[in-house]
């Protein structure tokens, strides 16, 4: 990053420009969000704001940005934590202000790095001068400080002291500064305290680790720079895809086991059952949130052989998500009809009524993830004598069906929640039995949480870690911090913001290097499988490369096999790999 990119400066809210006050700086390290120190806020609105009714508004100003422009922020009271001594363990002194709208690409953002003892740092801030009257002013361009870091302070805290080197030192009026580090090119810590004898430049900054906290982010997310951009990604996918073939007929993954859902399973099964006029079109719609199983419970009617035995043709058609040029009736025919196709083993779309047989013979067909109704309604066209079963997240999808033909799909009751739970990692139901219970009340029961994160939970436990520490972090004030974060996000959109935080904070557990190969899936968002070619392009390794990092993502719960060679995930981990992409980009663009 650029010496100046993502400085911020605090600013009295009738003032335009950072002329003549600055009340404190602060850190740009999203498009809109802005650390600063907690006093700083509370001299820029006034001491006991926060026991206030209404918001706490600031003015940020960009000195950076052509015109020096301001804007307006509101401060996070979920991210507010006041100044008060700095303790242990404890955050102090921290903000987040929310901007009303995006700043521009061309200031840049703050990239966060840990210190280093001994090193030699610069930090640009706003002395502020008294004048005769009782009021005061900054300096009008502001300066740069040379200093040192010297070392750790308790209660997140670190040591450095100013080298006058510049004719300026470190003291009120940089709080909120910057501490950049030339040699790493990035900010490594925020000034917080600085000394008014005279005679003395020492002054405190706040830790990378605290900030990222305050943040509700991890220092893991700081993704290595090697990695490609988003649109080189996609540039390999786009080279790769034109030229694949359709799969042969697909199937999905057997169950490994099939739990709390047995009544459901049973309605389905008789839904099925009674279709047993040939010649006669049955359509049945299974509808729920996102990961809350409508395709676990499919796949266990799929895989039901007194039931599916008695078809003459079975086919399971994996829909994709809807992107811009699939939504058109054109776009959906290039969607559906190659993959209705491949699903019945016909030769081609002009086969498929040939392959469906003569009008006795039975056809049962699976359509996983239908996202609009036009999908459903072509294979119903393409298969008028079929028994046709539809997962959806859309109700309005749903109503392909007739009412009595509609199934809810709603979360697990507690009991099988916890025989799930229990079922993936034991070790943590039977040591940790309150804390599961409390988390998968937060969770909701929803199943693509209780998986991910059971598996998660056993990773740790044979890597020799304990599970309280990762059930801690989803159940404190982390997740509930991080719950703001992800808010207006499309996967809290889909799920709700504490399972889309729960959920971001998995990905957290993950080393650097894998937490990077999860968010390159995100090249994949409009596809239903993954090979092994595609991936070892988009992650920059050789085929027989692969399993390695892939054997992680699926032992976190974070990807899945189909076959040898195929690998896919649910669209909600999808949408979470566009989050962190998106994050990516923030940072580094």
């Amino acid at each position: 990053m650029a010496e100046t990119s993502g400085v911020c400066v605090i600013v009295p809210k009738h003032q335009d420009g950072y002329r003549p006050k600055v009340i404190g700086m602060g850190l740009l390290v999203d498009d809109c969000e802005v650390v600063t120190c907690a006093h700083v806020v509370d001299q820029a609105i006034g001491v006991g704001w926060f026991d206030e009714p209404g918001d706490g508004v600031v003015k940020v100003c960009l000195p950076f940005a052509d015109g020096a422009m301001s804007v307006l922020g509101k401060v996070d009271r979920e991210r507010y934590y006041p100044p008060n001594r700095a303790e242990e363990g404890k955050l102090t002194d921290i903000a987040v202000v929310e901007l009303a709208g995006p700043a521009p690409k061309a200031v840049g953002r703050t990239v966060l790095q840990e210190h280093t003892d001994d090193a030699s740092v610069k930090v640009y801030g706003f002395r502020q001068k008294k004048l005769a009257d009782d009021d005061w002013e900054c300096h009008p361009d502001g300066e740069i400080v040379e200093s040192k870091v010297l070392g750790r302070l308790p209660g997140g805290r670190v040591y450095f002291e100013g080298i006058r080197s510049t004719g300026a030192a470190v003291e009120p009026g940089f709080s909120g500064a910057g501490v950049y580090d030339p040699a790493q090119g990035a900010v490594v810590g925020m000034v917080v305290a600085a000394t008014t004898e005279a005679g003395k430049s020492s002054a405190q900054f706040i830790d990378v680790a605290s900030l990222y906290r305050a943040l509700g982010r991890v220092p893991s997310q700081a993704i290595p720079d090697k990695r490609p951009s988003s649109t080189q990604i996609r540039e390999v996918v786009s080279d790769i895809r034109p030229v694949r073939p359709e799969a042969a007929k697909s199937q999905p993954e057997p169950l490994m086991a099939f739990v709390g859902r047995k009544e459901l399973l049973d309605r389905v099964l008789e839904q099925i059952k009674v279709a047993v006029e040939p010649g006669v079109q049955t359509r049945i719609s299974l509808q729920g949130w996102p990961g809350v199983g409508k395709t676990t419970l499919a796949t266990a009617a799929y895989f039901n052989l007194i039931i599916t035995n008695s078809f003459h043709h079975l086919a399971w058609v994996q829909l994709a998500p809807l992107d811009g040029p699939k939504r058109d009736d054109a776009g959906i025919e290039r969607g559906v009809l190659p993959r209705l196709a491949a699903a019945l083993g016909a030769f081609g779309e002009d086969d498929i009524s040939a392959k469906l047989g003569a009008d006795r013979e039975r056809s049962l067909i699976f359509v996983d993830d239908v996202w609009d109704i036009r999908q459903a309604e072509l294979i119903a066209a393409r298969c008028p004598k079929s028994v046709i079963l539809i997962t959806t997240r859309e109700p309005e999808v749903a109503e392909f069906s007739l009412s009595e033909n509609v199934i809810p799909v709603e979360g697990l009751d507690h009991i099988p929640a916890l025989a799930l739970l229990k079922q993936l990692c034991s070790v943590a139901v039977e040591g940790e039995r309150a804390m599961c219970e409390q988390f998968l009340k937060v969770v909701e029961y929803l199943p693509l949480a209780i998986n991910v994160i059971g598996k998660q939970l056993q990773y740790e436990a044979t890597h020799g870690r304990e599970p309280r520490e990762l059930l801690s972090a989803l159940l404190d004030d982390r997740r509930r911090v991080l719950e703001q974060r992800v808010a207006k996000t499309p996967l809290a959109k889909s799920t709700g913001k504490t399972i889309a935080a729960i959920l971001r904070t998995s990905v957290d557990r993950l080393e650097p290097e894998s937490r990077l190969k999860f968010t390159c899936l995100a090249a994949f968002a409009n596809n239903t499988d993954i090979l092994v070619d595609e991936l070892a392009a988009v992650w920059d390794v050789s085929e027989n490369k692969v399993a390695t990092y892939a054997d992680e993502l699926i032992d976190r719960g974070l990807l899945a096999a189909r076959g040898a060679s195929t690998y896919f995930t649910h669209a909600l981990l999808m949408s979470l790999a566009e989050l962190l992409e998106a994050e990516y980009e923030s940072y580094n663009g």
